[in-house]
Formats: structure tokens, sequence, C-alpha cells
């Protein structure tokens, strides 16, 4: 199973010098070690080239605010579910009783 590369919200605190506007929200998709980050549009393919900019024009946001980014976590298949819940259950196919602790 490959996942997407993890991602998070950002805000553009200023202006740079190639085109990303102060106040637009980002996807950072690669950090840079604190000196230079990779971003693209909130919402754009992964596959759009990103834009190199200073992480000190970066500022977090909180990404469950924006279904863009939200809508593109990875999700187990309905497949992998009911697999674990087989797992899980008892002879009769029910789940078993589990008790934790004493």
């Amino acid at each position: 199973v490959s996942l997407p590369p993890p991602t998070h919200v950002a805000l553009m605190a200023q202006p740079d010098d190639i085109g990303a506007q102060r106040g637009k929200l980002v996807e950072v998709v690669n950090d840079g070690f604190g000196s230079l980050a990779t971003v693209i549009p909130l919402g754009a393919p992964l596959t759009t080239k990103g834009q190199r900019v200073p992480s000190s024009y970066l500022r977090r946001c909180n990404g469950w605010e924006h279904p863009a980014w939200v809508n593109r976590l990875p999700r187990a298949s309905p497949d992998s579910h009911d697999a674990h819940r087989l797992e899980d259950s008892g002879p009769g196919g029910e789940p078993e009783n589990l008790q934790i602790g004493r």
C-alpha cells in the first residue's frame, strides 16, 4: 500500500518574489529543515509542481478546518475493515467480549 506524502496547511504570511500571495492558503508538501518549504495551492493535485518559499513566510493552520485537505487523507477500504472485524470475532461471527485489565 502506497500512501500519499504527509502534508499540512499553512497561510502565506509574506508575499514572495515568485507570485505566492500574502494571505493565501497553501499545502506544505515538504519542509526544508527550517529554511525552505515546498508548497502547492490548497486542494491542488499532489502532482502539481511546488514552489519553494522561505519557511519563515508560512504560518501553520488547522488542516481539519479545510475540506480540501481533509478529503485527501487516506482512508481504509471497506474490505480491510470487514477483514479486521472477522479477525476479532468469535466462533459464531460475533465480536468476543474482550476484557481489559483485571
